[in-house]
């Protein structure tokens, strides 16, 4: 899977388009959300094309930190602490909940300590979910689609992903039986990150961000 990501980033980088282009990585599943709009708007600004290359979550940070791709189009703020080849931007590009999915209704969650006496499926790679749910039983996979199989089958008796990919997920192949908890676990604001060979563009884009952010478009794209 290494070298067929590693061939399609020789490919863009091998266009006419992309040999001026920065190439993020992004864990999102092939979705372009809100965080791919901001992105896409912020650098066009300055009239710096991007593409960008759909990964599982952890290959994703791996590729980034890595300087393979040019940066991560999203992740929590602190991961630079273990990815310290990538720089975050100082501005939020995007807010997203976290949510807990059951099929018995008489599993209630409020909270992520509520969590421990169930089997849990989460994302892989998806550090926030990682930290949080730290020594309970946690099955990770890489595909949203795969852990509410999982869940329809009993296999799991929770799953925690974000509202967004759930409802991406639903509307491709809705499930059976398959409910979200209300209020939401978590909002966990999101950050673009850029390897440090970049380190030149760092102040350009990050006035950018701010700009788009006063101006409403960020928060916009977020509704």
């Amino acid at each position: 899977m290494l070298k067929f990501i590693l061939l399609t980033i020789l490919l863009f980088t091998n266009s006419s388009l992309a040999q001026t282009a920065l190439i993020f990585s992004s864990s999102s599943g092939g979705n372009f959300t809100a965080s791919e709009l901001v992105l896409t708007e912020a650098y066009a600004r300055l009239n710096i094309p991007i593409s960008i290359v759909f990964t599982p979550a952890e290959r994703s940070l791996r590729l980034a930190n890595k300087g393979i791709v040019d940066g991560e189009v999203f992740r929590k703020k602190g991961i630079d602490d273990v990815y310290t080849n990538l720089i975050r931007l100082p501005v939020p590009i995007n807010t997203i909940e976290i949510a807990a999915f059951v099929k018995n209704r008489n599993i209630k969650i409020t909270n992520w300590g509520d969590l421990r006496p169930y089997r849990v499926g989460i994302r892989r790679g998806i550090k926030v979910l990682e930290s949080a749910t730290a020594g309970m039983t946690v099955v990770s996979v890489s595909r949203v689609e795969q852990l509410l199989k999982m869940l329809e089958k009993d296999r799991l008796d929770v799953v925690v992903v974000s509202k967004v990919l759930a409802n991406k997920s639903f509307e491709s192949s809705p499930p059976n039986n398959i409910y979200m908890l209300n209020p939401p676990l978590a909002k966990v604001e999101l950050y673009h990150y850029i390897h440090k060979k970049h380190i030149k563009l760092v102040p350009a884009i990050s006035q950018v961000l701010k700009d788009m952010e006063q101006e409403g478009f960020i928060n916009n794209q977020s509704k």
